[in-house]
């Protein structure tokens, strides 16, 4: 529903509630607190969210199938990063851990299974877990601020990323991936936040 306001209505999800179209068909389907409610999550959920309600048209079936596509894609996609980050940290252990977390049900249930953006998230901190060993502090950063501007409850981590960068000496790649972050949260901001 808070996909349709941007993507069908042409209404900016941070500003209009789902309830503010009574008429359309999935307003009855949306849990009744969460119609009265603007988008909480950040600006690259709000676009993922739109995209699929885009392509799912009024489909009450393709939509909550398209979602648990891109949401068990970024699953699969988190697990083969985290395989990635295995081979350089343990790679004794990449197969098997590739295997748990691939496999393990509470996640198979929550990402594909129920579509939680949460998987869009966490995919952002993989990228970021496998910069950070191949020592790319820069691209590491932006893909942490990715992870914010996705869902904004993992900026918790953002000074021990810097606190790392400082005793790694790796403060100017720090720095350029903050400024790419900034320029996108800029960017966004401008689609978003200027109403």
């Amino acid at each position: 529903a808070r996909g349709r306001v941007e993507s069908i209505h042409g209404a900016n999800p941070y500003t209009t509630a789902p309830a503010k179209f009574p008429d359309d068909p999935f307003i009855s389907q949306a849990h009744p607190e969460w119609r009265e409610h603007t988008l909480p999550y950040g600006p690259i959920l709000a676009l993922v969210q739109a995209t699929v309600s885009e392509y799912s048209g009024s489909s009450s079936l393709i939509a909550p199938y398209g979602f648990k596509l891109v949401f068990g894609l970024c699953h699969v996609l988190t697990a083969w990063l985290l395989y990635q980050v295995l081979l350089i940290v343990a790679a004794g252990f990449a197969c098997r851990g590739l295997f748990l977390y691939l496999w393990n049900p509470w996640l198979l249930l929550e990402f594909a299974g129920n579509a939680h953006n949460d998987s869009l998230m966490t995919l952002f901190l993989a990228v970021m877990f496998l910069y950070l060993f191949r020592e790319r502090m820069a691209m590491a950063t932006f893909a942490f601020g990715c992870a914010v501007l996705t869902k904004h409850s993992c900026a918790i981590l953002g000074p021990l990323l810097l606190i790392l960068a400082w005793r790694q000496q790796r403060l100017p790649g720090f720095l350029a991936g903050f400024a790419a972050t900034v320029a996108a949260t800029a960017l966004l901001s401008w689609h978003y936040f200027l109403d």
